[in-house]
């Protein structure tokens, strides 16, 4: 099997998130429209959903293919990046994990009118687009930050990955698919 692919969906992204904190609303959703945003990008995904508290869903044991997403309430202790929805912590060159701080996005979500579906469903898409390798740029889904520009064109369904960062996802995807 490749690295970062699903046995269930050959050559599709294999997503696992594990939900610690009981998202209240819209996690599938949410998943739903990530893949969608990587689909434009003629990505195909897999996200598997855990309710990690109650171990219900897709909980089974995680495998070196699969992308970890894990949505936790807030950033740890430590974390100083002022208004940041997610991190992904690396160890040396490799990626471990993407997180997502769901009550700084929620917050924000109520305080700009924007369902916290949609918000988490560009978070997510945008970490695991880290998780790929793909860097922040200037702007779109990708961007370092979202600006009330991007939370706009996110709201309607307009936020996405760029032509090159399009490029860089095929490009890791294809790498995934040929390694032994």
């Amino acid at each position: 099997m490749l690295a970062g692919l699903s046995q269930a969906a050959e050559g599709a992204l294999t997503i696992r998130v594990f939900d610690y904190i009981n998202v209240p609303q819209g996690l599938e959703k949410a998943s739903g429209a990530a893949r969608e945003l990587f689909a434009r990008a003629d990505i195909g995904t897999e996200w598997r959903i855990c309710r990690a508290n109650s171990r219900e869903g897709a909980c089974e044991e995680i495998t070196p293919k699969q992308i970890l997403v894990k949505i936790v309430q807030r950033p740890w202790p430590n974390y100083h990046k002022r208004g940041a929805y997610g991190a992904v912590i690396r160890d040396g060159d490799v990626n471990v994990a993407a997180y997502i701080f769901y009550e700084r996005l929620a917050e924000d979500a109520e305080v700009l009118h924007l369902s916290p579906e949609v918000l988490l469903a560009n978070v997510m898409a945008h970490e695991v687009g880290h998780m790929m390798g793909l860097e922040h740029t200037s702007d779109g889904l990708m961007s370092r930050q979202f600006g009330r520009m991007e939370l706009r064109r996110a709201a309607q369904g307009a936020l996405s990955f760029s032509a090159v960062d399009e490029r860089r996802l095929q490009a890791a995807l294809y790498v995934k698919k040929t390694q032994p």
